[in-house]
């Protein structure tokens, strides 16, 4: 439990500090439209993965080599500002969960469209 505490304060501490990054730190333009959705630690705290997505039509391909690239940039950052015994690795992942709720959210809209279709017909 305690464990488990401590991995959420500190994956949202990376978080929050790594979003303050892309904010005023990273230059590039390719990762302007990036948003980091969601932070999880490993157990003993020393690999990171960092959700992301973006908000304009963009290469993921791309986006995830630029991030990979960046990924020691950032490390070095985190350092600065976190005191832990390591700076996780990190370890970025698209986070898919936006288009599956789109899909849903068609599909139950989809549903709704049929129901009415149904009612109007009896």
């Amino acid at each position: 439990m305690l464990l488990n505490q401590r991995q959420r304060k500190v994956a949202d501490l990376i978080h929050k500090k790594l979003a303050g990054f892309f904010k005023k730190e990273v230059h590039d333009p390719r990762l302007f439209a990036v948003v980091l959705t969601a932070v999880t630690v490993s157990s003993d705290l020393k690999r990171a993965r960092v959700f992301y997505t973006f908000l304009e039509d963009r290469n993921l391909l791309e986006i995830q080599k630029t991030l990979n690239k960046a990924t020691n940039y950032l490390r070095c950052l985190l350092a600065k500002v976190i005191m832990l015994r390591y700076v996780p690795f990190l370890l970025f992942c698209y986070d898919t969960s936006i288009e599956r709720g789109n899909q849903i959210l068609c599909l139950l809209n989809g549903l709704s469209t049929s129901r009415r279709t149904i009612d109007e017909g009896l």
